[in-house]
């Protein structure tokens, strides 16, 4: 979910927990870090949003973009490299985070260890 790749370039990893709630249509997923960061998904029936925090600094932003032309330079500089533009350590995160956040969708409210 490139939502959450996104998440993880900002705040890096250390996810510790993930929390979810549900308002209409909407979807929350509050990301919390042992050591004052969080991030905050919002799915909805529109562009996926996402919020962090990081001791005083807040960012909000609708995400939207032309991704695929990007993917698609990053692809061939990798096939021409061998070199990845996402460290290893980011992609795990992003997999623990994803994984918290489908079990907190099915237990809403309730805190899920990443």
């Amino acid at each position: 979910n490139y939502v959450l790749e996104m998440l993880v370039k900002k705040l890096g990893v250390g996810a510790t927990a993930v929390k979810a709630e549900h308002v209409g249509a909407e979807k929350y997923f509050f990301i919390k870090y042992a050591d004052n960061r969080s991030g905050m998904l919002n799915y909805g029936d529109y562009d996926f949003a996402f919020l962090l925090k990081n001791g005083e600094q807040k960012c909000k932003k609708r995400i939207s973009s032309n991704f695929f032309g990007g993917l698609i330079k990053d692809i061939v500089r990798f096939y021409e490299s061998g070199e990845t533009s996402f460290d290893i350590n980011e992609t795990l995160e992003v997999i623990k985070i994803r994984d918290a956040v489908l079990k907190a969708n099915e237990n809403l409210g309730e805190l899920i260890k990443v």
